[in-house]
Order: structure tokens, then sequence, then C-alpha cells
């Protein structure tokens, strides 16, 4: 006989709370009691007449939904301790067996999973870290002690940087139909723009935009040279010696280069290999960049292009300051 909600007594109510209660999911009630009574309860049923014998019994701690928690306390801060110490791949995996070894229960990975989450822990992206030579390290601290020894003044700091359509990784993959996947026109995200640039206590260069389908060559390098380094001496070291500061790239010290940048008013200082952290110009570049695309992902080279002239033209000169004195200042620390 199919029970209706004016049908139940309160014993009846009684029982599908009590049954509610023990075995936590309403489901398994409605499975009970039809395979014992042959009720045929719903679930809605079941909740709706819990929900009122609390209110009307005073049952209001009661947790009403999901199962119970078989993993305990102890165990998930064994998973977090794990997770925290091993940082590799397989970690969820160590978790389980640490588990396993000292407690002797056996959890799937969802589960694992799932309380370290509640604990705060997040699965990301770790950054690589090169551990350097021992030569590479003296080689950075000679020239960490350089950098303290000259004038800020007199230091020009210069590098290339890339600048691409869409900055996020873009997965070309959308719903479609068959047919139409030849209609539909792909962005590439990889184009990109390359410019070149200099910086220095006095002043910030004229940006250098690598024409597309070329790279850095020693060519290249050179006519970036002429176009931005040439007039940025005349400008502010007319009759100063100033230092030339760039990376170890191999178009930067490549013989002809080198013969190239000789004929120059300028000091060449090559800088410390895996040292990005001691020149300035890379913090500005991710100003830069950051306020470029503020503007949103661009869809041609022509108008990223266009927004890049315009937001380096509108760096202040007193944040280049502060930017070049605050990487300065980190050196004595």
């Amino acid at each position: 006989m199919e029970k209706t909600k004016n049908t139940y007594t309160e014993l009846q109510r009684a029982m599908i709370y009590g049954s509610f209660i023990a075995l936590r999911d309403e489901n398994k009630v409605v499975n009970l009691y039809l395979t014992k009574f042959n009720w045929k309860l719903h679930r809605t049923t079941v909740i709706r007449i819990v929900n009122k014998f609390e209110i009307t019994h005073g049952f209001e701690d009661f947790k009403r939904t999901g199962q119970e928690k078989k993993i305990t306390d102890m165990e998930i801060d064994l998973a977090v301790e794990t997770l925290t110490k091993t940082q590799n791949m397989n970690s969820i995996a160590d978790a389980k067996e640490k588990i396993y070894q000292n407690y002797g229960k056996k959890y799937c990975d969802k589960t694992i999973r799932r309380y370290v989450k509640e604990e705060g822990l997040k699965y990301l992206k770790m950054p690589m870290i090169k551990n350097l030579t021992i030569k590479q390290i003296e080689k950075r601290n000679e020239y960490r002690q350089f950098l303290l020894s000259i004038d800020p003044n007199e230091l020009i700091f210069c590098d290339e940087s890339p600048y691409y359509l869409q900055r996020k990784n873009i997965i070309l993959k959308s719903w479609m139909k068959p047919n139409d996947i030849k209609s539909r026109k792909i962005i590439n995200p990889n184009k990109c723009i390359q410019i070149f640039g200099a910086i220095s206590m006095l002043g910030k260069s004229q940006l250098y935009i690598l024409p597309q389908k070329k790279t850095w060559t020693t060519e290249t390098y050179e006519e970036s040279v002429t176009k931005v380094i040439v007039p940025f001496l005349e400008k502010f070291y007319p009759k100063s010696k100033p230092y030339y500061i760039q990376d170890n790239a191999r178009p930067h010290i490549s013989n002809n280069t080198k013969d190239f940048l000789s004929k120059l008013n300028m000091v060449v200082i090559q800088q410390s290999a895996n040292s990005p952290d001691y020149n300035p110009i890379e913090k500005i570049w991710g100003i830069h960049k950051e306020r470029v695309y503020r503007q949103g992902d661009f869809f041609n080279i022509k108008d990223l292009q266009n927004e890049i002239i315009t937001q380096w033209d509108k760096i202040d000169q007193n944040l280049v300051r502060s930017t070049i004195n605050h990487v300065l200042n980190n050196l004595n620390e």
C-alpha cells in the first residue's frame, strides 16, 4: 500500500526519522521501507518528515545531508602533513600509503583530495627553481659588488621582451559542428611582438619593435642599438661615458656585436647569468605588460603594437627611478 503524507501516524513518522538517523541517507530509507513494509516513499517525503520531526522535538543539531565522515581528523592531519612535505606529482598516493601504514585504513584519492581541500590546500603549479653552480654564484656576487660600487646615474639597463596577442594560454578547442570547422577563424595566440628598450636614472629610451618574421640576430640587435641607444646616449649622456648593461644572449656577445658596441661612447658590461632580478627593466616590463593587457586580449598585431607604444609613453620617470633604487637597495640585503 502506498503511503501519502496524510496517512502517517506519529509512530510511523518516528520510525522514519529513526531510520534516517541510522542510515544517514534518504534514498536508503526509501529502499528499506519499500523492502520491509512495501511503502512507496519518496525521498522528498522523508526529508519533509525529518525536518518537521526535528522542529517538533527539538533536534536542531543533526546534520541531515551526506554520509557520516569515515576518515578521522588525525588521518586528515597526517595527509596534510605528508602532502606539504613531499610536494611531488604523486603526493596523494604518498598520503594514502602513509595513512595505511599508521592506521591500517585505505581511502580513495577523491576522498583524501576532498578533505585536504577543506583544510586549505590547493593543487598549484610549482615554479621551477634552477640550482646555481658555485661558479655562477661567485659571478653573481661579483656583478652585485660591481653594481653597488657604481654611481646609479651612470648605469643603463637594457633588455628585450615578447608581447603575445593573448597573455593566457588558450586551448584551441571548441564545441562546433564538423561542417563548420572550416569557417571558424582561429586566432594564433603564439603571435607576438618583440621589443627592445633601455632605462636609466635620467630617463627611458624609445622602443624598438622587431619586424615581423624576424628574430634577434647580430644584425637586428645592432639595428635596435642604433635606433634606440645611440639617440639615448646623445640625449642623456652627451659628455659622459655610462655603463651599458646587457645580458648574455647570443646576439649580444658575438664578435661583430662586440666590435660594433666598442665604437660607441659607453662601457659595455655583461650581466651575470641567471640574474634577471638584478636588472630593473625586468620589473618595468612587468608593470608595462600589466597595463597593456589591462585593456584586454588583442586580435591583431597592429592593435597590440599601438597599445604597447601608448602605455610605454605613460611610464613615468619617477616610477623608473624608484624601481632602479629598489633593485639596487635590495642588493645590500
